[in-house]
Formats: structure tokens, C-alpha cells, sequence
């Protein structure tokens, strides 16, 4: 169990690490917070135009996940995070279409940074619940549980494993929600 939560903290300080070089290259002025990208300055569109015309490698006007991996591994020196890039895609891209374009990252500009750690921590966890569900059924059970822990390098016994599952499977139907997951992940995180 201990495993477990360790992976997860692990995770998380990824996550963190990533929300904060995007607050780094958001350059927003912090003394006159935005709500909606129509409030951006002249200034500040021109901006953000600029750095979204840089990932954009291919200048078909949106941006990839393969641009914004490529990006965040160009601008920040660091081996590729594809998970936390993943999740960070998905909270940019409202309009789900595999793409961001240019309306989706001003608006993703224009949040608080509040805003932007709760939209990451709930992309994450659909990355990472996601990643487990290796069926899409929607729900994680034993063996989608199992291979992920695996898969991360951990090991536990049968017993404690049971035990692990037991106590996240809050409703005793020998699967994991959504829901469930979530509160594991604030029980992880709150430690």
C-alpha cells in the first residue's frame, strides 16, 4: 500500500512541477488577474500569439499533442512527461477535437491560476484513471489494477493488494469508479 501512495506522490509533484513552468511561460501580469481571453491587452494577445505560433511546428493554426510534447521538451530541457503533457492537452483542448486552437489557448491564458490547477488536477486524474481502465469500461478493476502497478514498477503481495483495493472501492462492487478514484487521490494528495 505504501507503494501505492508513493507512486502517487511521485506523480503529483510531476504534476505540480508542470503547472508551475506553465504559469512561468504564461507571463500574465499577476497584478490585474483575467477571466476571459477578451479581457487580454493588445499586449497581451500578441503574446500569446507568438508562443502559439512556435508550437505550432506545422502552421496548419492548431497545435498538436505531438507540437505541445515536442514544445515542452524543447523549452524546458527535460526528458519527455507524455503523461502530464497529456493531461495538460486535455484541459486546453475544451472542445475535445484533438487539436487546440488558437480561441482555446487564449482562454486557457486568460484563467487564474487557481482555475488552471483545478482544470490540471481533474485532467490528470482522467489521464491517469484512463491509463489504468486499459478496457474503457469506465471503471478500473483487479486486474487493469494489478498491471498498472506493474507496469509503474511496484509489487505487492496478494494480501496487501486485497486489502488496498477493499479500502478504495468504497461501494464493494470490485471496481473502481471514477469517483472512487478521486477520492483516493485527494486522500493521497491531502497526506
Amino acid at each position: 500500500f505504501f507503494f501505492f501512495f508513493f507512486f502517487f506522490f511521485t506523480f503529483f509533484y510531476l504534476i505540480v512541477s508542470l503547472i508551475a513552468r506553465l504559469k512561468k511561460q504564461k507571463n500574465k501580469n499577476k497584478n490585474k488577474p483575467h477571466t476571459m481571453a477578451s479581457e487580454l491587452t493588445a499586449e497581451e494577445k500578441k503574446e500569446a500569439r507568438e508562443l502559439f505560433d512556435s508550437i505550432d511546428a506545422n502552421k496548419d493554426g492548431v497545435i498538436s499533442l505531438a507540437e505541445l510534447i515536442k514544445h515542452m521538451v524543447d523549452t524546458e530541457g527535460e526528458e519527455d512527461n507524455t503523461e502530464d503533457v497529456k493531461a495538460l492537452f486535455k484541459v486546453i483542448d475544451v472542445d475535445d477535437s484533438g487539436a487546440i486552437d488558437f480561441e482555446e489557448y487564449l482562454s486557457f491564458f486568460s484563467k487564474s491560476d487557481e482555475q488552471i490547477d483545478l482544470d490540471l488536477n481533474e485532467a490528470t486524474t482522467k489521464v491517469l484513471f484512463e491509463t489504468l481502465d486499459a478496457d474503457h469500461s469506465g471503471e478500473i478493476d483487479k486486474e487493469e489494477m494489478k498491471k498498472g502497478l506493474r507496469v509503474w514498477g511496484q509489487s505487492v503481495d496478494e494480501e496487501e493488494f486485497d486489502r488496498m483495493f477493499k479500502e478504495i472501492d468504497a461501494n464493494g462492487d470490485n471496481v473502481i469508479s471514477m469517483s472512487e478514484f478521486r477520492e483516493l487521490l485527494k486522500r493521497v494528495s491531502a497526506k
